[in-house]
């Protein structure tokens, strides 16, 4: 490897924060002009991830690249915004599971909620109401993604065993299906609902009662 692609790894990786570690990993194990290619490709996506992606708290102020906590992350490609799940025992709890329910639709509280010292039934409404009601991150405009906006979010250039998403900027990705508003209408008044897992890439039709994760999203405008 020469100097000038050894320097190339180096830059790379000093701003690398924002992108899968996967594409630095590419850039070191190619040789030659294969490594000079892995770098250039690595260095336009970090560039690209660093233009579509800004870290808020929860006020909506934006925090600085290799700063943190935040608590959501803006995507400017979709004019969107999106929650970010914590370890705090609080409704982000990335561990804390919804039945599906939304504009009336649905099964009532049939998930699990992690609050503080006690686990409390609860859907997705719940969580949408408890994000809007305190504007957080800025808006008040907080809703179920569509299953297409959940597949925006996948990054298949990700380490084999690990979710197909920015793991930085999306820490605490849980294993199973995470709900959309992407409904399914069956016979007889049943339908079901659109999930995306990050784990496997993979789209499934899931009841409403399920207990599944959920990632809310907003509008930026408000």
């Amino acid at each position: 490897m020469s100097k000038r692609q050894r320097a190339q790894i180096i830059s790379a990786i000093g701003v690398s924060i924002l992108a899968p570690a996967a594409m630095i990993v590419a850039m070191t194990v190619n040789g030659g002009q294969d490594a000079g290619a892995s770098s250039e490709h690595a260095q336009r996506r970090i560039q690209a991830e660093l233009a579509r992606w800004r870290k808020l708290d929860a006020n909506g102020a934006e925090v600085a690249p290799k700063v943190g906590p935040w608590a959501c992350v803006a995507d400017a490609r979709n004019n969107v915004i999106w929650e970010v799940k914590s370890w705090q025992e609080n409704v982000h709890h990335y561990k804390s599971s919804f039945s599906w329910r939304w504009n009336e639709r649905g099964e009532a509280r049939r998930g699990s909620c992690i609050l503080g010292d006690h686990i409390q039934p609860c859907d997705t409404d719940d969580l949408i109401a408890a994000l809007n009601r305190v504007r957080y991150c800025g808006v008040a405009s907080w809703r179920l993604p569509t299953i297409e906006e959940l597949r925006s979010l996948q990054d298949r250039e990700t380490y084999p065993g690990q979710p197909m998403i920015n793991a930085y900027l999306f820490p605490r990705t849980a294993v199973g299906p995470y709900w959309s508003s992407s409904v399914h209408e069956g016979d007889g008044g049943d339908f079901s609902v659109m999930t995306f897992n990050f784990y496997q890439g993979s789209e499934q039709a899931l009841p409403p009662r399920t207990a599944a994760w959920a990632r809310l999203v907003s509008s930026m405008e408000q």
